[in-house]
């Protein structure tokens, strides 16, 4: 096992799928943020909550223009609310903007907060599980796709098979840490998620190390990335439209 104080991620070339998975207020919000920060400049934030700050949309058209202008540009992520429907349909419209027949969009990275509420361990929203599984994987088109949860059982099968990184807060769930082996095949992972202290984790890579040590690492420096995030009011007003 690993102990790194301020990691240093050096990400594939390729497509990225992530997890963050913890408890309400371990980090896994903020530490999304920060993942999403080390791989792409243009960022785009599912919020069903209205937990984080930046340039909020409310529809596919705003979202679609957001986009075009390069508002993430300043270094603020686009971020995706809603005040109506529910998430499993505003995740729909939006995914219909960031990845259009033939994922003639990319570039981005998108942050799935709460993707619990899209999926199950027998179900998954179907514009999620394309996206998951078919967007851009190869030079600037690549997507990083981070979906957070407070719980790793709550994941889909098809999330498992096309991860790259777990990165797994302190549980003292059992179902939870059944999923953990079922996931990583490796026991060991268990014990060390009993005991971490808040906003350490276990970073898990599902690619083997070429020195064929363990395929995890414990991230014991919050200081690095952790910042609590304030609770932004969700203004609620009227969509104003959808991509024409």
């Amino acid at each position: 096992m690993r102990n790194l104080n301020v990691p240093k991620l050096k990400l594939r070339s390729c497509s990225l799928n992530s997890i963050c998975v913890g408890t309400r207020g371990e980090g896994k919000s903020t530490l999304a943020l920060y993942l999403a920060n080390q791989s792409h400049t243009a960022i785009v934030v599912f919020d069903p909550r209205g937990m984080f700050d930046g340039h909020i949309v409310y529809s596919a058209g705003e979202l679609e223009e957001a986009l075009d202008q390069e508002d993430y540009l300043d270094g603020q992520p686009i971020v995706y609310r809603f005040d109506h429907g529910d998430a499993n349909q505003a995740f729909e419209e939006m995914a219909r903007v960031l990845f259009p027949p033939q994922f003639t969009r990319g570039g981005f990275a998108l942050i799935v907060d709460e993707a619990g509420d899209l999926q199950s361990s027998q179900s998954i929203n179907l514009e999620l599980r394309r996206a998951i599984a078919q967007h851009p994987t190869q030079g600037e088109m690549r997507v990083h796709m981070i979906q957070t949860s407070h719980r790793i059982s709550e994941f889909n099968g098809k999330t498992k098979t096309c991860l790259d990184y777990i990165y797994q807060f302190r549980t003292n769930n059992p179902r939870d840490h059944q999923a953990l082996v079922d996931f990583t095949d490796d026991p060991a992972i268990v014990e060390v998620v009993r005991e971490l202290p808040p906003h350490h984790l276990v970073r898990y890579e599902f690619k083997r190390r070429e020195d064929g040590g363990p395929q995890w690492e414990v991230w014991n420096d919050p200081g690095a990335w952790f910042a609590p995030i304030e609770v932004i009011p969700v203004e609620v007003r009227p969509s104003t439209g959808a991509i024409q």
